[in-house]
């Protein structure tokens, strides 16, 4: 709930829905997963998002405010995790099908860390990682920057350290100019525009070649928040990691 740049953000309205509520139907429609847990913080503010999760009937874990890594670990701890998926709360049109082609990779290829982000190649917001229980409990005792402990995984494809097997998917045409999370309140208008026309035609859960017809056919949505800078928020971590 205390989002710095769009406070509340994963339980504001968009389209009669809150943006948790979508992510999580998004993410039950991802069939291999064993469970759903949301990770949210010790805040007392953050009562709000444990009631949502409940109401959504998927698990919570309540952690560290700020270090996500060490909540992260923790949930995946409690929960016997051996493998474990990120998916942030703030990607409301995640393509449950790009999650599956990430699982069956990592599946197919043994590997420490799979994702589709080394480099991105899909429109932000449709951002997975998907890593070992062991990686994880790597990152967790080596990372020592706070952008590390804050992102999770960033410790990971940071140092691309040999202790590490790295599996990147990537989509036939790079489309990662594209920006379809919640971040910004122009974000947030372009997803309350869009949301309706999607689902209009295609119903609930809308695969992103479809986002990217729909996106095409009104420009006027598309340039809403073509502004904003990817990984933004990553990048304001790093600025932090200088200045300490």
């Amino acid at each position: 709930m205390a989002s710095s740049r769009l406070p509340g953000k994963v339980l504001l309205d968009l389209a009669g829905k809150t943006t948790l509520e979508r992510v999580t139907e998004r993410v039950k429609a991802i069939e291999q997963l064993d469970s759903i847990v949301v990770a949210t913080t010790t805040d007392p503010e953050d009562e709000l998002i444990e009631r949502e999760a409940k109401r959504l009937g998927v698990e919570v874990y309540r952690g560290h405010p700020s270090d996500v890594l060490d909540r992260y670990h923790s949930a995946a701890k409690v929960h016997n995790a051996h493998a474990i998926m990120r998916i942030t709360a703030d990607c409301p049109l995640l393509d449950p099908q790009v999650a599956t082609k990430i699982i069956d990779t990592f599946l197919e290829t043994e590997c420490d860390y799979c994702s589709n982000l080394c480099p991105p190649t899909y429109p932000d917001g449709l951002d997975i990682e998907l890593l070992t229980a062991q990686a994880l409990e790597t990152c967790w005792n080596d990372a020592d920057l706070e952008s590390d402990r804050e992102h999770v995984a960033t410790y990971i494809r940071r140092t691309r350290s040999e202790r590490f097997t790295i599996v990147n998917v990537e989509n036939e045409n790079n489309v990662s100019d594209l920006r379809w999370t919640i971040d910004e309140p122009q974000d947030l208008e372009f997803l309350r525009m869009l949301i309706p026309k999607l689902e209009s035609n295609q119903g609930t859960i809308t695969e992103f070649n479809k986002v990217l017809e729909v996106l095409r056919d009104n420009p006027e949505i598309a340039s809403l928040n073509t502004s904003i800078t990817r990984d933004e928020g990553w990048q304001i971590s790093l600025d932090s990691d200088r200045k300490t």
